[in-house]
């Protein structure tokens, strides 16, 4: 019997203006997911399921029903969609995995405001965690329910420096299949760099001591460029 995929409110994750806002240190689960998307599936992955083009113009003819054409296009809707459906299901699975592992760092706040509450890798230890991307929330009173949460559930969070490490890394095993060691020094640069001043780094808080922590960690031959590239890299997967 085949699994079904993991459910989610498709208006929910369409409206992002209506999504809560992220907070020092954190970023909304939802965006978080998209971020690790992208890492997993590069140019394959899909925000939002979009029907493929090439849609089957209404004939002048009244009389002239193309059929053969329609239902072609039908069969590509439909395998796209599963694809697009395959791939989400697939990161909510692998999200889990790392929240249970301890490696993605989650956190929970509530929907009306206020301070971020640190949640324990054992929260994920559940068959039902399926039901948090549906709006990316959880309760607190009965965090292990199969059903959806009340309005009442807590926004759900990722703290910003695991999730930098998880991307690099879930990034990191796509591109050693594509380009193997291509960019794994820039990438233990970029690890380098969050490990000292955090995700999203400022560039201009101790440089010169960061620079100096690069190259006793890889060497002389590491160039300006480089380093400069990975904080670029870093910046601009903080705004994805």
């Amino acid at each position: 019997m085949q699994r079904s995929l993991v459910k989610y409110d498709r208006r929910f994750w369409e409206r992002r203006e209506n999504w809560p806002c992220d907070v020092p240190g954190y970023q909304f689960l939802a965006r978080a997911f998209l971020v690790l998307g992208k890492a997993k599936y590069g140019d394959q992955w899909m925000d939002r399921f979009i029907e493929p083009g090439g849609e089957p113009e209404e004939p002048d003819d009244e009389d002239f029903d193309d059929d053969d054409a329609w239902e072609q296009w039908e069969r590509e809707c439909q395998r796209a969609e599963s694809a697009f459906e395959e791939r989400w299901d697939s990161m909510v699975r692998i999200i889990a995995q790392y929240c249970r592992a301890g490696t993605l760092e989650t956190a929970v706040r509530s929907k009306a405001g206020g301070a971020i509450t640190s949640l324990g890798s054992d929260v994920w230890y559940t068959e039902n965690f399926e039901t948090r991307f549906f709006r990316c929330e959880m309760s607190l009173d009965n965090p292990f329910s199969k059903y959806y949460p009340s309005d009442e559930a807590h926004w759900i969070y990722v703290q910003l420096k695991s999730l930098h490490h998880v991307s690099v890394n879930i990034e990191g095993s796509r591109n050693h299949l594509q380009r193997p060691n291509r960019d794994h020094k820039l990438r233990a640069i970029e690890n380098v760099i969050v490990d000292l001043y955090g995700f999203p780094p400022q560039r201009n808080q101790g440089a010169k001591q960061c620079y100096k922590e690069i190259r006793k960690k890889f060497g002389n031959d590491v160039s300006d460029s480089t380093i400069g590239r990975a904080f670029q890299r870093l910046c601009q997967r903080n705004t994805q």
